[in-house]
């Protein structure tokens, strides 16, 4: 007996064929529940002496699902979707999936899963396994391997954009592509099936080869992102694919994954990726904007342009004083020309792009604007005046509704700009993907921070943009800030123990170096910066090498790199600065180790330094949770892919071992590595943190 209608899954039967259609369920999430109801579903069709096939369909996006995040990060509850898609796969009747639209994710694998798919000749289909340190289902890679090959395999899972199921090396994987009646051409060929059921496997026909494509991807250079253990664990079953029988393969390819499961890169990608969903959490009721007004033509004025055109959101830029909108149009230009030339945009796209930029009349048109960006440039001694002077002026010719963010002095300084702010203003700074993918930091005034319809406005504008929000209260110093000054801490504390300063940014596992670039804004912790960030934790009254440095002169853009030009190297006189302030801090009674700190102990010091600015940070409310605070570090440092930022290496480590570690270390600024008062109470009560998706608490 076939099950009635719910809300997930409706059955239609004709002429001996079931069509399953899903619905998708909120947030693309598939659930247990639903797994567990579609399980029920298929078994019992199994049974029914008057079905000879099956067809499963989707309204919309329905193959556009994944696995809710907790699943993702904590493991799967019963049924797992590899029990499902072996289901599918060995089911005693033909599976013909009718596809549309985006299919991706655990959508694809139960699509690979089916005898044949039907598709509609629009559709895009991704499935970035290995960028996220896992395989797919068993099921779903051995229809991969036997039909496109270990290749194109491999470029399937290591490719997080969308493809477009028109790239030939795609066509295999599909039976018949259509342009209307999906559906209806999946029913046809499912009974053609069950006359005459399909037994190639193309790839297979020429072992030899399958097994030279193999042989060289394991002679080749990895892909960047993806790690030398999870290519060699996908080789490895793809290998098991040609040499075992199916069900042995299948069961090969199954631990395969398990194991890499649980390495540490792979949980560190996969929370990672957890946490910038989780970023994009919920569907707000705030309708998306429908064009963008930049007021002024600064600092970030052009990433966010280029950001709206890639979205086809007009931009309608107002200029200021000194500024021209025909010089900006030139810079956007041959920005869009330069991608053309790395082959990152088809030449047509230039022109339709820039008609997408506009010059405004004056603050005037600011009137019908619902999403404002200000981008001016800073200048001069007075630049909270001005600043303050364009806010109030941008404010009073809005509308109520219009959401306004603001940028200039925001990231040094968005606490004095506080009172200017209200549910619809914020702080923006836009941060460059550096490793990690673009982030946007968006400051509110305190009071409104942690309320989701505050929150809701900025993040449909950003998702609008195709940006990850990351929300804070508003502070003198933003999240990333506080972070990288306290990277600059651990630095100087490796330096003190007796490692060189090129030494240490070799072994800092991120791109952002302390002492490779003496920039006095952008890439130094400054004297006055550990005051404004950590004035209410200083104790020490040791010298810091970043001052001696500046004392000295090295200032990277406004003075001399206190780096070799040509080498990764300081030259002599920065060595002599860092010799005079070893001597200084030598007479302070601080006694460094014996040895210099290795490269893992490097790395242990920046975790700890990281981990209590976030501590203090998490309980002033600044940020809600350790993921959150995670997600900045590792987007704004550019840690690598398998650091998974402080409070999930700390929590990885074990948190005992952490708390260990902290207490050996004999710091030259102990405040800045104190251990937190919070971490032997989760010691204590058990608690672990809180992962992205399961709440908005700290901890568990």
């Amino acid at each position: 007996m076939i099950r009635p209608p719910s809300a997930f899954i409706s059955t239609k039967i004709g002429n001996r064929v079931a069509v399953l259609t899903l619905t998708r369920p909120a947030a693309g999430r598939f659930s247990q529940s639903l797994r567990a109801e579609l399980e029920t579903v298929l078994s019992e069709i199994f049974t029914t002496p008057d079905i000879d096939a099956i067809v499963i369909t989707g309204e919309g996006a329905a193959f556009d699902i994944d696995l809710p995040l907790a699943e993702r990060q904590l493991g799967q509850a019963s049924p797992s979707l590899d029990v499902l898609t072996t289901l599918i796969s060995n089911a005693p009747m033909p599976v013909v999936a009718a596809l549309r639209g985006r299919i991706a994710d655990a959508g694809l694998e139960l699509a690979l899963a089916a005898q044949a798919r039907v598709i509609h000749h629009a559709s895009r289909v991704c499935l970035p396994s290995l960028q996220l340190g896992q395989l797919p289902s068993a099921a779903a890679i051995y229809t991969l391997t036997t039909t496109l090959g270990p290749r194109y395999s491999i470029k399937l899972l290591e490719t997080l954009a969308d493809i477009p199921i028109s790239q030939p090396h795609l066509a295999p994987l599909f039976d018949k592509v259509v342009v209307q009646n999906v559906v209806g051409e999946a029913a046809e060929l499912a009974r053609n099936l069950y006359a005459t059921p399909k037994k190639r496997t193309p790839a297979l026909a020429d072992p030899i080869r399958y097994q030279a494509e193999i042989n060289a991807m394991r002679q080749e250079r990895s892909n960047p992102t993806v790690a030398s253990a999870q290519k060699e664990a996908a080789l490895a079953a793809l290998e098991a694919i040609q040499l075992l029988p199916k069900s042995a393969a299948l069961r090969f390819a199954g631990i395969q994954n398990e194991d890499l499961q649980q390495t540490h890169l792979s949980r560190s990608k996969t929370y990672r990726r957890a946490a910038k969903l989780a970023s994009l959490r919920g569907h707000p009721n705030t309708p998306a904007p429908a064009s963008l007004t930049l007021v002024g033509t600064g600092k970030q004025a052009r990433s966010i342009t280029l950001h709206a055109m890639r979205a086809k959101l007009p931009v309608q830029i107002i200029t200021l004083a000194n500024e021209s909108f025909a010089a900006f149009q030139n810079v956007i230009e041959e920005e869009l020309r330069r991608r053309v030339a790395r082959r990152m945009l088809p030449v047509s796209q230039v022109e339709t792009s820039m008609n997408l930029l506009s010059e405004g009349a004056g603050f005037e048109s600011l009137k019908s604007s619902d999403f404002v960006i200000e981008c001016a440039t800073q200048t001069g001694g007075n630049a909270f005046n001005e600043i303050s002077g364009l806010i109030k002026q941008i404010k009073a010719h809005c509308a109520e509704n219009t959401v306004l963010l603001l940028t200039s002095g925001m990231r040094s300084g968005a606490a004095e700009f506080s009172e200017l702010m209200t549910p619809k203003v914020a702080a923006l700074q836009l941060h460059p993907d550096i490793g990690s993918g673009e982030l946007a930091e968006i400051a509110l005034k305190p009071e409104f921070a942690r309320t989701e319809r505050h929150q809701a406005p900025m993040l449909s504008a950003l998702r609008r943009l195709g940006i990850t929000p990351s929300f804070q209260a508003a502070q003198n110093g933003l999240v990333s800030s506080r972070l990288f000054t306290a990277l600059c801490l651990a630095a100087e504390e490796a330096v003190a123990q007796g490692a060189r300063p090129e030494d240490v940014d070799a072994a800092l596992p991120c791109r952002v170096k302390p002492y490779a670039a003496q920039n006095a804004e952008g890439q130094r912790a400054q004297p006055f910066r550990i005051n404004a960030f950590f004035g209410d934790v200083l104790e020490s009254a040791a010298p810091g090498l970043n001052a001696a440095f500046l004392k000295a002169g090295f200032e990277g853009g406004k003075g001399t790199s206190a780096f070799d030009p040509s080498r990764s190297k300081l030259t002599e006189e920065a060595y002599k600065t860092v010799a005079h302030w070893r001597s200084q801090i030598s007479q302070t009674g601080y006694g460094p180790p014996p040895e210099p700190p290795k490269g893992s102990e490097v790395t242990l010091l920046a975790t700890v330094a990281l981990y209590a600015a976030g501590s203090r940070l998490i309980e002033a409310g600044i940020v809600a949770t350790p993921w959150e605070l995670d997600q900045i570090a590792t987007a704004t440092l550019g840690f690598t892919p398998d650091y998974g930022g402080p409070f999930f290496e700390a929590e990885a480590m074990g948190l005992t071992s952490f708390q260990m570690s902290l207490r050996r270390l004999k710091p030259l600024r102990p405040e800045f590595f104190a251990e937190p008062d919070r971490l032997r109470d989760m010691i204590k009560n058990g608690e672990s943190f809180t992962k992205p998706g399961q709440g908005t608490s700290a901890y568990l």
